[in-house]
């Protein structure tokens, strides 16, 4: 055999010998199997990162939104609390006498008005609507209409109390604030009619401030439990809390929640019914 052929023969057995799967292709396979698994990692990494921060996110909306109403109503509560503390502690029982008597009251506050569809992961299904719970949107909406309307009382009786009071002085003078003044003095100066509609106004916002007080402090106990079963407080931990409300003292409590005494109208209606038959 010439050492040509020898050669060929020689390079031919070796060929023969070699794996070529083990040799070439199975590396190659490994090199793209790990890419793949590399890249299908880092995707699903990357994915879950998202995710959690939506989450995170989403959350913090929610508790953003639930912190700013719960601040809102505890400066509502302030507001209505204010303008009670202007008459309960001396309020006669007669009711033209409980108007003159409250005068002119601040309730140039702001209105509750807040968008409820950034409460809208409080709605839940038509059937598990709970109406004495304070995850009712409606209920929600309520007491800021509310509110707003008892702010809106006051602003209308101060203009008919300031009309009463102007006509009573402009015939009577300083006797106006004297507990003496009869009402026969003050319906001759300023009109049965519109000293009617000041009583009623001046009761009606009396009545629904002992309302929205008593509402807002409900809200402020028991909205805060409400919310939290929708916020996921361990995945904001360290951006938040849920704002809790503390309460004011007992003794304060007591006075605020409590319902005014009422007017006696006994003297008040028989004379508006004598004025009406002309006696």
């Amino acid at each position: 055999m010439s050492d040509d052929i020898q050669l060929i023969v020689q390079a031919i057995n070796k060929a023969a010998e070699t794996d070529v799967i083990k040799d070439y292709i199975y590396p190659m396979l490994s090199g793209i199997t790990f890419t793949l698994l590399a890249a299908g990692t880092a995707y699903f990494t990357v994915k879950h990162q998202e995710r959690k921060q939506q989450h995170i996110a989403a959350n913090l909306a929610k508790l953003k939104a639930s912190n700013k109403l719960i601040l809102s109503a505890q400066s509502a509560l302030l507001n209505v609390i204010t303008i009670k503390q202007a008459y309960i502690l001396d309020l006669p029982s007669d009711p033209i006498l409980r108007m003159l008597n409250i005068g002119q009251v601040e309730c140039n506050y702001p209105l509750l008005d807040l968008p409820l569809e950034d409460f809208s992961f409080l709605s839940p299904s038509i059937d598990e609507i709970d109406h004495a719970s304070w995850e009712n949107l409606a209920k929600i909406a309520v007491l800021m209409k509310n509110y707003n309307a008892t702010l809106g009382a006051w602003s209308k009786r101060n203009r008919f109390e300031d009309e009463v009071k102007m006509a009573i002085l402009s015939v009577h003078g300083q006797k106006v604030i004297e507990p003496e003044i009869s009402i026969e003095t003050i319906i001759d100066a300023a009109s049965a009619f519109k000293v009617g509609i000041a009583v009623d106004l001046n009761e009606r916002s009396i009545e629904l401030t002992d309302v929205i007080i008593n509402d807002l402090h409900s809200f402020l106990t028991e909205f805060p439990k409400a919310v939290r079963p929708h916020i996921d407080v361990n995945a904001i931990k360290g951006y938040g809390k849920i704002i809790q409300y503390g309460n004011m003292a007992e003794s304060f409590n007591e006075i605020m929640l409590a319902k005014t005494p009422s007017a006696d109208w006994e003297e008040y209606t028989k004379f508006m019914k004598g004025k009406s038959t002309g006696k």
